[in-house]
């Protein structure tokens, strides 16, 4: 698991609002392209690795990037409008 705060948004790189893709980054956390998204190396990622039985809260506005080292995971996201 990586997580960034909200604070890192500006260096996320969002995709606009009126995208298909509207809350997710045009980065490609795995393999960066640090010319197109140069900001993206300031970056404070904080990173762990969940073990079975584990779960993750993420509050709004966290970003995060998720991979399986198994075939098997589950996730559940609640989208909703802050307050």
């Amino acid at each position: 698991v990586v997580i960034w705060a909200p604070e890192e948004t500006d260096k996320m790189y969002p995709f606009p609002n009126q995208h298909s893709c509207a809350r997710q980054s045009m980065v490609h956390v795995d393999n960066p392209d640090l010319v197109a998204h140069p900001r993206y190396k300031l970056t404070h990622p904080l990173r762990t690795v969940l073990q079975p039985g584990d779960f993750i809260f993420l509050p709004a506005g966290w970003w995060h990037h998720l991979r399986s080292v198994s075939h098997l995971s589950t996730s559940v996201a609640w989208w909703h409008d802050t307050l």
